[in-house]
Order: C-alpha cells, then structure tokens, then sequence
C-alpha cells in the first residue's frame, strides 16, 4: 500500500483496520475508492484470523459521501452517477455481509454514504466535532447506499422522512441520542 491508496487495510492481532485514504477530498467516495473498499473489506471477510473490523477515515472528516466535485465535472453526470452508485453498492453489500463485528471511528462529517457505512456498523465512537446528515436533499439526489432503510430503523420513519426530503444534520451528542452511534469520545 502506499499513501496514494484510496483504501488502506491493515490486519493485526485480529483486527482488520479499514481507512478510507482521501483526507484532501473529506473521505468523498470516488470509483475506485468504492471498489478499493470492496476489496478491502472481502480480505478481511476471508481472513479466518480476523474477529473485528474498524472503519476510519483519514484526516478530519470520515467520509463527506460521493464525490460531488468529481460529478460536477464529469463530461457525461448521469453515466458518473450510475458508475459510482453501481461501485459503492458493492462496497455496502460487502459490508453488510461481514459476520464480524464493525466498529466505525468518526470524526468530522458523515455524510450521504458516509452516513450509510456509519449505520452498516455495529457499533459507532465519534468525535465531539462529528456531524451526520443525509445530504441528497441538498444535491438534488435519492438516498442510495441502503440509506432509506437503515435510517428509519435506526431514527424512525418520520424522522428519517424529514431527514431524507430536508437537509439535516445531527451534532455527536444529537447522534448519540437519536441512536445512530454507540459513544461520543
């Protein structure tokens, strides 16, 4: 691996650390982070050794969700849209199959898909600073990621509605208390 990866995978004594590794970008998802990630994720899948996952992001945000810079600038946006939908998909079926427990370490934002990678985990130590939102309302896009099933089951449905059809975003402690994580730390 070098500091270039998008993804970086480190297994010791058990635990397979998973960093998504674009700290300038917020943690945005790009194509090849997504499939890097899925990779990542089934090698620690099939490492019999291993008996939990972490999941961080590098840097001062966890994951600002897909990379909307990267979609503003794409010659064809629908066809960019729909290659990194496809690519995050997998890495959030990947993610949700995992029969070992996942801790998620956040600091910063987690947002869109960074919030669904956030509910896909067992258990979720965040940062003071941590903010979540949902974040498609204010692109002009549908939830994807499971986002529009994991979060009425983690917040309710109505409160999931508000989230998904208005910009909202929740403090560390505001997280703590609707039950999307485990601790503020």
């Amino acid at each position: 691996m070098t500091t270039l990866d998008p993804v970086h995978l480190q297994i010791d004594d058990g635990v397979a650390q998973i960093t998504l590794n674009r700290p300038e970008a917020g943690n945005s998802l790009t194509v090849p982070l997504c499939h890097r990630l899925a990779v990542a994720i089934r090698a620690a899948a099939d490492d019999a050794t291993v008996r939990a996952v972490v999941l961080a992001g590098e840097g001062d945000r966890f994951c600002a969700g897909g990379d909307v810079r990267a979609m503003q600038a794409a010659t064809d946006r629908a066809a960019f849209v729909r290659d990194l939908v496809e690519a995050a998909h997998g890495a959030v079926r990947e993610l949700a199959r995992l029969e070992v427990p996942v801790l998620c370490a956040v600091q910063g934002a987690a947002a869109g898909a960074g919030l669904s990678l956030v509910l896909l985990s067992d258990l979720v130590v965040a940062s003071p600073e941590a903010r979540f939102t949902t974040a498609y309302a204010a692109i002009g896009l549908s939830p994807d990621c499971g986002l529009s099933w994991l979060l009425p089951r983690a917040i309710g449905t109505q409160r999931a509605l508000d989230w998904t059809l208005r910009p909202r975003a929740a403090s560390a402690p505001q997280a703590l208390d609707l039950g999307i994580i485990t601790a503020v730390v």
